[in-house]
This record gives structure tokens, sequence and C-alpha cells, in this order.
């Protein structure tokens, strides 16, 4: 029987599950990246710059180059993607299951190595993070049964 993991994500937190087949899911580790949840003023270190308008008569204020709050989901994307990278390489999982909110769905998946998205059986665009165990298992198991 394959090794089996579920993750269940979003932008600040990662749940993640032993999945056997028919079995009852088991919460292995939770990773929580808390500098997503800030406030997009708290996440801004410094105040964008300000800049002389082309005739000189005026200062306007610089947009920031990015935005604070993806680029702390990216940050998180990548330590999730090596998280997994890592468990896969010492064989603790070899198929794993994803349910992730949508847009860290996307930045996860770009992050993840060709060898751990090769194990992927399950795609979920869906952000049941804060759910209970049970929930995360009748999900698992409504998914299944498509």
């Amino acid at each position: 029987m394959k090794k089996r993991w579920i993750i269940v994500a979003d932008s600040s937190k990662a749940r993640i599950f032993n999945a056997p087949m028919g079995g009852k899911l088991e919460e292995l580790e939770t990773l929580t990246h808390p500098e997503s949840r800030l406030p997009e003023q708290e996440m801004s270190r410094d105040r964008p710059g300000l800049s002389l308008d082309g005739g000189g008569h005026g200062r306007h204020g610089l947009e920031p180059s990015s935005d604070p709050k993806k680029q702390e989901a990216l940050i998180f994307s990548r330590i999730v993607a090596d998280v997994l990278e890592k468990a896969y390489g010492d064989r603790r999982f070899e198929q794993l299951g994803v349910f992730a909110a949508p847009a860290f769905l996307g930045m996860l998946r770009d992050q993840m190595t060709k060898a751990v998205s090769g194990t992927v059986f399950l795609e979920v665009p869906k952000n049941i993070s804060a759910q209970t165990t049970p929930e995360i298992q009748k999900h698992l198991a409504a998914e299944l049964d498509k």
C-alpha cells in the first residue's frame, strides 16, 4: 500500500495529514506563517518613497513594487514546497493530495519540484484549512468518490 499524504493549506497555514487508504486522517504537522496574516500596513517595513513630477512642480508617493501579502504568500509557498520535497526525499509519502485556497494552490504548484508534482493524485482549489480533521476527512471522501 502506497504512503499517502494530504496537505490542506492557505497563505498562512498548512496542515499535513497521513491518509491511509480507507483509514482515518492523522495530522502529522502544522506549518504556520503568521506574517501572511499581518495587516498590509505592517507588512510594509518602509513607506514608499516620494518622486518629483517631471516638471518639478509637485511630489507624489511611489507605489510599492509588489503586493506585500502576495510576497508573504509566495515565501510561505516556498517553505511548504521545501518541506514536501524533504519528506518525499525521505520517502515519507508516495502520493500527495492537495486542498488549497485557489491563489495559494497556484503558488504552491509553481514551487513544487517535478518529483513532488509527479506524486499529486488529487488537487482541489478549496480553502478548508480552518476545518476540523473529521470535516477534512469528509471533503477527501467526497473528492475521491467523484
